[in-house]
């Protein structure tokens, strides 16, 4: 299994003076989840954004989830501890 956060990435960086824009989709396998953070905007509290942290220390940051907490708390899930029956 592995997380697949969200299905349309735009990731933007600078070509000269222009603005480049590219659609990727990040698949990270549950094994190589380190931490699930969430995170919201000081500017802006209507900003909020999910932090991903993989075995391997590489960072991805996500915005623009239409149910934040759900995705918060789906994300975190197979970090948590497995419960006995």
């Amino acid at each position: 299994m592995h997380v697949t956060c969200p299905p349309r990435l735009v990731l933007s960086y600078q070509v000269g003076a222009q603005t480049q824009w590219s659609y990727y989709k990040v698949a990270i396998p549950l094994h190589q989840l380190r931490a699930v953070n969430p995170s919201t905007s000081k500017a802006n509290s209507a900003e909020k954004y999910i932090q991903i942290i993989s075995v391997d220390n590489h960072e991805f940051w996500f915005m623009g989830f239409v149910r934040y907490d759900s995705a918060v708390k789906n994300l975190q899930r197979p970090l948590q501890p497995a419960r006995s029956s």
